[in-house]
């Protein structure tokens, strides 16, 4: 069965997110103690609209400086041990 690891990461405004998408996601795999399908080729899906919104629906004021991002990467079934 092929499952999904998901990690938020948030970025200074207009930094390039995949460095950051592969640090959450490793470490995320650790904790978790999952495999990750080599080579390690992070999907990144911007969310900052997202944040946007939802920060002026709970009233609080949108930090302007970071970029918000969504990375996914597929996992593999962990060898039998």
């Amino acid at each position: 069965m092929k499952t999904m690891l998901t990690a938020m990461i948030r970025v200074a405004h207009g930094e390039d997110p995949t460095a950051a998408a592969t640090q959450a996601l490793l470490h995320q795999a650790h904790l978790k103690r999952v495999h990750l399908a080599r080579p390690l080729t992070p999907t990144i899906t911007p969310m900052s609209g997202s944040v946007q919104q939802l920060a002026e629906i709970l009233g609080i004021a949108p930090d302007a400086h970071l970029d918000f991002y969504r990375a996914e990467s597929d996992t593999i079934a962990c060898p039998a041990t």
